[in-house]
Formats: C-alpha cells, structure tokens, sequence
C-alpha cells in the first residue's frame, strides 16, 4: 500500500481492491498517530558531584525525573542522561536549564544540547559568576534538532569552572534543579 510522502499517511493504489472499513480505518489509525504530539519533561531528583572543573558531563535523569515522558523516549536506569527522539523521527523542540553546585567558587557555568554526543552549535548559554555563593540555573533556549535515524538521541550538558568545592548538578528546594524539555514538532 503506498503512502503519502510527508507523512506516511496509507491510502489504496489504483490497483487495489476497494474496502472502505479497511481503508478508513487505516487512515483514522495513521492520522491518530501523526496527531499525537510526543512530549518529555524531566527534572533531576538526584544530584551529580565529583566533576572535573571545566569538565562537559552528561546530566543523568534517574528514578522519579519524568514528569511527563509520552513517548517513552527516557529510560531511568539504562543511559539515564538521553532523550531518545528516533522514536519519533521530524523535528523536535528541545530546551534545559542546568543548575550547577553552589560552592562559593564557581567563574563560569555553561549549559549545552548534544545530539548523538556532539555540541549542537549555537545550543547553549554560559553565565560569568563574580560572586558564586547562590545558586544560578543556566539555560539553552530552545532548538530544533532533526532526528533522521531510531538511534539519534539528546541529552543536556553542564560545565562548571571552579576552582575548589564541589563541582556537578544542584538539587534545592525547587525551582533550583536542572531540567530537559523536548517536543515533536513535525515531520
């Protein structure tokens, strides 16, 4: 059975017997699951220490980080820091927020989205701190990242210069922890 090129929509070639229940229930099926939008929200619920100043690390999502996973594009314990968009292969909408550790130290903290393990340019914010005895969350913005294969995933990044201290994610009171958003857009 042929489909429509954008969004992989069946419908019967000329050559095909008619069955209209078939078809339509095809089409009904196939727009249903273009119609639903795939959305994950994660926020970290344990913190990462013991980075290397200026190291790039991972934020790993474990236990009780999904707030909303529809897709089931994030495993808990198996590569905890992806968001596997293959999934769902078109364009998604992806943001984080990075709160690194408040250890009075810190000159410079940067957050960073990664497809496949690579900085996707111009995916990040970095933040000067003159006086780091607070906590501060760093965010990315929001990028269209295209997932092409079942394999592609992102994850959130964090980088944190300091020189003594403890260097890694912050877990506070909330709003202080570091979060991941990613949303299909389309095809």
């Amino acid at each position: 059975m042929p489909t429509t090129p954008n969004l992989g929509l069946r419908y019967p070639a000329l050559s095909s017997a008619p069955n209209v229940p078939l078809d339509i229930g095809n089409l009904a099926a196939d727009v249903d699951a273009t119609a639903a939008r795939p959305v994950c929200y994660l926020v970290q619920q344990v913190a990462q220490t013991g980075w290397t100043s200026a190291a790039t690390v991972p934020i790993t999502w474990s236990s009780g980080s999904e707030v909303i996973d529809t897709l089931g594009i994030h495993d808990e314990t198996t590569n905890n820091s992806r968001l596997v968009i293959g999934k769902r292969l078109g364009w998604w909408l992806i943001s984080g927020v990075y709160c690194p550790a408040s250890n009075g130290q810190a000159t410079y903290v940067r957050a960073m989205i990664t497809k496949n393990g690579s900085v996707i340019p111009g995916a990040w914010g970095g933040q000067v701190l003159t006086s780091a005895t607070g906590y501060v969350g760093v965010t990315t913005g929001g990028h269209l990242v295209q997932a092409t294969s079942a394999t592609d995933y992102v994850e959130l990044w964090g980088q944190q210069f300091a020189s003594t201290g403890i260097i890694g994610t912050s877990i506070s009171t909330m709003p202080v922890v570091s979060s991941v958003t990613a949303v299909w857009q389309g095809v």
